[in-house]
């Protein structure tokens, strides 16, 4: 698996996009002082892989930058499987949606485009994957965050399987441990009456086997030295006769005979060899002239058929042009009917808004009159029926000869012949709600002459305010169709553009093609007339070599050959006489030995020696069978058990030993069952993981997750390393070996480092990226 860009907005700390691009295949290395958000890019990048785009969860809600209201966070993320390119965008929390697109433009959306993404990552498809815990199976592995570079791997059960099929270990299974033990003990006892601890005899076993042993060095002298004897004298026979048959060889006239023959056929098969390099070169030249000819005539059918294709490219380019016309004059008209109802829309809710102050305004006038009613002055008038006429009450005459008023604004009594009383109550808050109870009719008789509502009795009035919410209702729904009837619009006017666009650029693509064509034909002078020519002076030249070749004699090897066996013959010749030489040698030397060895009797000293042996080796076989027997069980039980707790370890820990070794020289990973390195050994020293410093754990744990990459891409599954400021604890020279170790592994593997200790990686040999603002998305894979 390759990263190839990253592209994130409205994520944590980068509400505005930046983009990570150009990764290489490789090393690369992300540095950077601290905030700038390379610990971001990481959670950025398992969000975009891991994490569902419809979650809420409370890791989800904590991707929204804290100052942004309404985000959007959206990652693109580009990257390669199996060769092919994909391109992934999702966005969470507002509109969250998810689109996977691949290089032959194949689009997932939404559940499918996750569904799919787990399968190019090899995850089960029914495992909930967050960025809320540890990357999901193998990617526990890869990706690993700020501060977990120097722990080892925390392998989970897929990629606990994974590794496990990797080292294709047959695991061996035991019995029950206790019934093992407790036979391991019985066979201890029985043993430990004829053998010491050590599985030495002992008591009359360790006489038997002693004595046996004597009688068998001796008997073994004797019949090594009667061995002897008998080889001595077969050797001689047989040097005798190989004497008499180099003596009576004669064979010498026969080979200075063969050795004429193969020089004679060794200048045949030189002539040969000219006549078959002329046939090669006439084959030669009538292959060179068949495939110019045969290019030639590619070009011109190339020619034709771009041609054809120019024709149809014209075709679309005019239809594509015509149907953005259309779509574009229809978007034309849809943004005016879409201006059309927002206006009428802003009328009504002027109105509606109108209608409700009114409503206000009208309450605020029933509670004004209320206050007033509270406030006013009782005035009582007791009068007589002869002065009822002579008293005004405001200007209008008495009607009554008792009679109780309440005095808001004030009252004038006059009574002819006397005078005038006027009564004004100074009550302040009387004051203020008259001057309310004016202001606000006022602005009643305002709204109602607005509204075309002056004479409107109340429930008019409601019904006016409900018939204004009902048109607002009805264009808020004509509304979000017509915008979304124009988004449509755009959208297929933006495809039409790229379709355009597309068929304007095959356009100049094939009239480029043909153009080259048309200068290679014209630099191209030879016809068909001419290439037929030519290729029938090159057939008759190559059926005149053929000719000469098959007329000369046919040669009886070639010459190599028959340079190594006249060699060979001259040798054999000086070897013949040497040889004659040595054997009269051998036989003097066998008959001087043999002379000494006859007269040792060795025949009845064997004879005595074995009588002896027979009754002590069946005493000391009884011993042996029982010994046997019982080690044979005991070594089986015990082997099976150590075969079973080695079978994980041994082929791990070679896996992990060339990592391990290039950083310390002759060490040896000791690895458990469990996939964790538990020590590692330097001359013959174990040392415990735990026990090592920070910076060496943590050079270690970096060169286990290397190892199991390599392990799972043997796989086939999707393998990449990610480190958020690794190596802070190394030295300067463990440094430079982890640069080297980093830099052979990203010969196999994608290797992307973040640190804010650029000073430390100077050196490093690696793709040097940023993170650089991003104003547009990056384009698509397809």
């Amino acid at each position: 698996m390759k990263i190839l860009s990253l592209r994130v907005e409205q994520f944590k700390k980068f509400d505005q996009p930046v983009l990570v691009g150009n990764f290489g295949g490789g090393l690369n290395l992300i540095a950077g002082p601290n905030e700038t958000g390379k610990s971001t890019l990481l959670l950025a990048l398992r969000a975009a892989l891991f994490e569902r785009h419809g979650a809420k969860t409370q890791t989800v809600k904590d991707f929204s930058p804290h100052h942004v209201t309404g985000a959007r966070p959206t990652i693109t993320l580009e990257f390669e499987v199996d060769g092919e390119r994909y391109r992934l965008e999702k966005s969470f929390l507002k509109r969250p949606h998810a689109r996977l697109e691949n290089s032959h433009g194949r689009r997932f959306e939404g559940s499918d485009a996750e569904r799919e993404l787990k399968r190019l990552l090899r995850l089960d498809l029914a495992e909930k994957t967050t960025t809320g815990k540890d990357s999901p199976a193998h990617f526990g592995v890869l990706l690993t965050p700020q501060a977990r570079s120097f722990q080892q791997p925390n392998l989970a059960d897929g990629t606990r399987h994974s590794l496990e099929a990797a080292i294709a270990a047959d695991i061996a299974e035991l019995g029950n441990q206790s019934e093992v033990d407790g036979l391991l003990a019985e066979i201890d006892m029985t043993l430990f009456g004829f053998v010491s601890k050590r599985g030495e005899p002992k008591n009359r076993y360790k006489d038997v086997a002693t004595r046996l042993t004597e009688i068998e060095h001796e008997t073994e002298h004797a019949s090594l030295e009667r061995d002897a004897l008998r080889e001595q004298l077969d050797q001689l026979e047989q040097a005798i006769a190989a004497r008499q048959t180099l003596q009576a060889a004669d064979d010498q006239e026969k080979l200075a005979e063969r050795l004429a023959s193969l020089e004679a056929a060794r200048a045949q098969a030189a002539e040969r060899q000219v006549l078959e390099n002329h046939r090669l070169a006439a084959s030669q030249r009538l292959q060179a002239v068949e495939a110019k000819r045969a290019a030639r005539q590619s070009m011109i059918e190339e020619r034709a058929r771009i041609a054809a294709e120019v024709q149809t490219v014209e075709t679309a380019a005019e239809e594509a042009k015509a149907r953005l016309a259309t779509i574009e004059q229809a978007l034309s008209e849809c943004e005016e009917r879409l201006a059309d109802l927002r206006e009428r829309q802003r009328s009504a809710e002027e109105r509606r808004r109108d209608l409700e102050a009114l409503g206000r305004r009208l309450e605020d006038l029933c509670r004004i009159e209320a206050t007033l009613d509270a406030l006013a002055t009782d005035v009582r008038l007791d009068l007589t029926t002869d002065g009822l006429d002579r008293v005004r009450l405001d200007g209008e005459a008495a009607t009554a000869t008792s009679d109780l008023r309440q005095v808001v604004e004030g009252l004038s009594i006059e009574i002819d012949g006397i005078g005038r009383i006027g009564i004004e109550p100074k009550i302040e808050p009387m004051r203020e709600a008259l001057a309310a109870k004016v202001e606000t009719e006022g602005e009643i008789q305002r709204l109602r002459r607005a509204l075309d509502l002056e004479d409107a009795e109340q429930e008019m009035i409601e019904a006016a305010w409900q018939a204004v919410a009902d048109d607002i209702e009805a264009l808020n729904i004509a509304r979000t169709e017509r915008e979304t009837a124009l988004a449509d619009g755009r959208q297929q006017a933006a495809e039409a553009k790229a379709a355009s666009a597309a068929s304007a650029d095959r356009q100049i693509r094939l009239s480029e093609r043909l153009a080259e064509l048309d200068i290679a034909d014209g630099e191209e002078e030879t016809d068909d007339v001419a290439f037929g020519a030519e290729i029938s002076e090159a057939r008759a030249a190559l059926d005149v070599a053929e000719a000469a070749l098959k007329a000369a004699p046919l040669a009886q090897g070639i010459g190599a050959v028959l340079d190594a066996e006249i060699d060979q013959l001259r040798s054999r010749i000086e070897e013949r006489r040497r040889s004659l030489e040595d054997a009269g040698k051998k036989v003097l030397a066998l008959e001087a030995a043999i002379a000494v060895r006859a007269g040792l009797g060795l025949d009845e000293k064997i004879d005595q020696l074995d009588r002896r042996r027979h009754l002590l080796t069946r005493e000391r076989d009884a011993f042996a069978l029982d010994h046997r027997a019982m080690t044979l069980l005991q070594s089986t039980l015990k082997s099976a058990a150590d075969e079973a707790k080695a079978s994980f370890n041994a082929p791990l820990s070679a896996r992990l030993a060339p990592y391990i070794q290039d950083l310390f020289p002759g060490a040896v990973p000791l690895v458990t069952p469990a996939f964790s390195i538990r020590a590692i050994d330097r001359n013959g020293v174990e040392e415990p993981f735990l026990q090592l410093s920070d910076g060496t754990r943590e050079q270690i744990a970096i060169l286990a997750r290397l190892a199991y990459a390599d392990m799972l891409r043997e796989q086939g599954l999707p393998a990449l390393i990610v480190l958020d400021d690794a190596l802070a604890f190394s030295d300067d020279a463990r440094h430079q070996r982890m640069f080297n170790i980093l830099k052979k592994a990203a010969e196999r593997l994608q290797v992307i480092i973040l640190t804010c200790r650029e000073d430390r990686f100077t050196d490093l040999d690696a793709t040097r990226l940023a993170i650089e603002p991003s104003p547009e998305p990056t384009s698509s894979a397809a």
